[in-house]
């Protein structure tokens, strides 16, 4: 069975662990359920704004680098990092 690609990779997980804090601790500090944290870890749920932010708080990283890779993102320049952050917004679907 083909692995579902995540809604937008990031790397919360990532900087997460860096900061060696829990989910549950995290989810406490930013006032959102331990599950919600995982499905934003997992990738299948995009937090809204104002969630990145305190993610972002929390962490102490900027929000930019929470959800974009951050290779790609170091070695670019401001113009095609503004794209980039462009490009990652998620597209809305007209039914």
């Amino acid at each position: 069975m083909k692995e579902i690609e995540p809604i937008l990779p990031n790397n919360l997980k990532e900087y997460r662990i860096r900061r060696l804090i829990s989910v549950e601790t995290l989810a406490r500090a930013i006032g959102r359920a331990p599950r919600t944290i995982w499905e934003w870890q997992k990738g299948d749920y995009v937090p809204k704004l104002d969630n990145a932010l305190r993610l972002s708080a929390a962490l102490m990283v900027p929000v930019e680098v929470l959800f974009l890779d951050r290779f790609k993102y170091r070695e670019a320049g401001m113009h095609e990092r503004i794209r980039m952050l462009q490009d990652r917004r998620p597209q809305r679907h007209k039914y």
